[in-house]
């Protein structure tokens, strides 16, 4: 006999179908009710404005000196300058091996 012929296959395949069915049927409502909120365009809009502050502050801020703790002496200065300056003690560290 094959094993296509055996009683207990067709009870296996028809579980492990069922199985699946229901995952599936899991699966797909968990995302459908877990969709996001939708957000009304005021909303929308003040977090565009939020974001766009948020982005200038940052930019003055990576792109200018300014003095972080006067008491310990930290000072800030800009990130293009801050990347130059450690890529080059970088180097110089390299080359001192």
């Amino acid at each position: 006999m094959s094993t296509s012929s055996a009683p207990g296959f067709s009870v296996r395949v028809i579980l492990s179908l069922a199985a699946l069915a229901i995952i599936f049927g899991v699966t797909l409502s968990a995302v459908r009710n877990h969709q996001p909120v939708a957000v009304d365009t005021d909303v929308s809009q003040q977090r565009l404005s939020n974001k766009a502050d948020y982005q200038k502050t940052n930019a003055e801020v990576l792109g200018s000196y300014g003095v972080v703790d006067k008491d310990k002496g930290v000072y800030r200065i800009p990130v293009a300058q801050a990347r130059a300056k450690a890529l080059a003690d970088l180097k110089a560290a390299q080359h001192k091996d």
